[in-house]
């Protein structure tokens, strides 16, 4: 039986160098049932250009209010290596920042993704089945990532508070942490 570590002799013909295995330190993407889940954009990553894909990307993390996981959601800008591209009105990034803005951009104006950042939504969430040539994922490779802000909520505070909605007709009092599908069965 091989040892954990395996050896290579140095290039001068020295003393053999140890080389230990790899060791994973990333937290597991998280996987829960699909559906549509009440979120607020805690922060982002980017855009930063990807090698893979030739194109620029943000990420926008989410956290559910109703489960201890944070998601994604991910916006492609095109562009070039020197950088990104202006987001047409077909875009997502488009849609979904006048979404959180409350109106287009006037002409000029900077469409900065801070806007997201406190902001709370209604977001579909699905799970990630294939990989990027379209093969299907084994089950342990599944994880869930936003597809999509449905609508803006605006009388949601972002998770951590305690705010609690009422509706007064009927004197319902709703905490903000319900989720908006009920079921919370594993992928």
């Amino acid at each position: 039986m091989r040892d954990a570590k395996r050896t290579k002799r140095k290039q001068d013909g020295g003393a053999p160098v140890c080389i230990a295995p790899p060791v994973w330190d990333k937290d597991p993407y998280p996987c829960i049932h699909p559906g549509r889940y009440l979120v607020c954009v805690v922060g982002w990553q980017g855009p930063e250009w990807m090698r893979n894909g030739n194109r620029w990307s943000l990420r926008l993390e989410c956290a559910l209010f109703d489960e201890p996981v944070t998601l994604s959601l991910f916006f492609n800008f095109g562009g070039t290596r020197e950088g990104p591209g202006i987001p047409g009105r077909q875009s997502k990034y488009y849609r979904h920042w006048v979404m959180a803005n409350g109106e287009p951009p006037k002409k000029h104006e900077a469409m900065d993704w801070r806007i997201f950042v406190g902001s709370c939504f209604t977001a579909e969430v699905e799970n990630v089945t294939k990989n990027s040539d379209g093969q299907q994922k084994c089950s342990a490779e599944v994880y869930s990532r936003i597809s999509r802000f449905v609508r803006f909520e605006e009388s949601y505070s972002p998770p951590g508070r305690n705010h609690e909605s009422v509706n007064h007709e009927s004197g319902i009092t709703q905490s903000s942490n319900q989720v908006i599908n009920q079921s919370r069965e594993p992928c």
